[in-house]
Parts: C-alpha cells; structure tokens; sequence
C-alpha cells in the first residue's frame, strides 16, 4: 500500500524535489506534500525496521543513493544505479551467507560497503582517464 501511494503520487514528490518553483506556480501546499511523503516514509521505515535491523534498512536506504550520485545526476540513471548496486550486493551477501552459514543481514551491510568502495575506484579511474 505504501508503496502503490509513492506510485500514485510520484509526480508531486518529484516536483516539490526537484523543482520547488514549478510545484509553488502550480498552487501545491508544499508543507502539506512535504508532510505526507514523511510520514508514508517514517511508516515504511517503522515497518522494516523490526524484521531487519536498523543497520540494514539505513544502509538499503543511504548507500545504494550515494553509489549512483557517484557516476550520475539523471533521475531514472540514479534509479537503475540503485538499484542495480542493490541486486548486487544483496544477492552476493545472500550467496555467501548460505555458502559459509553467516548471519545475512551483517554480510549485506558488508557486501554494500564492498560495493561502495569499487564504485568510488571506478568512478576515479573514469575521472583520471576524463582529465587525461
């Protein structure tokens, strides 16, 4: 249900975001919207935290993001980006929790940090070839 309301309302989330000019011409009460995407978001991450762990949803909240920011700034790059190093990481921290019988949400957290790390030295080899 959460998500299906962030779907439904995407293009007012988007344009107080990013164009806060456009969403004010437009007459939107952007308290009000600034409201409801908190408090939909503060329910989601209420939901999740108990059947993850903080550490867990805060790192599938935060790292993914700062991996995409990385390499781009286009809105539907940062989402494949997301969640593209998401499917990583998980799926690698999931594979080697069953193979060596470790406990999976540490081995995520871990595989994410993994996945930040090569991001950043792609991203300085890339700028190092960009400036030669």
């Amino acid at each position: 249900a959460l998500g299906f309301l962030h779907w439904l309302f995407r293009d007012r989330f988007l344009t107080i975001s990013l164009a806060e000019g456009e969403a004010e011409k437009r007459g939107w009460n952007l308290r009000w919207w600034d409201f409801v995407f908190y408090m939909l978001f503060g329910i989601a991450i209420t939901l999740a935290v108990p059947f993850a762990g903080v550490l867990l949803v805060f790192t599938f909240l935060v790292v993914p993001a700062v991996i995409a920011f990385l390499f781009t700034r286009r809105t539907t790059m940062l989402i494949a980006l997301s969640w593209a190093s998401s499917a990583v990481a998980s799926a690698v921290g999931l594979g080697l929790s069953f193979r060596y019988d470790l406990p999976t949400g540490p081995l995520i957290v871990c595989m994410f940090g993994a996945v930040l790390v090569l991001a950043g030295a792609v991203r300085r080899v890339l700028s190092a070839r960009a400036a030669a």
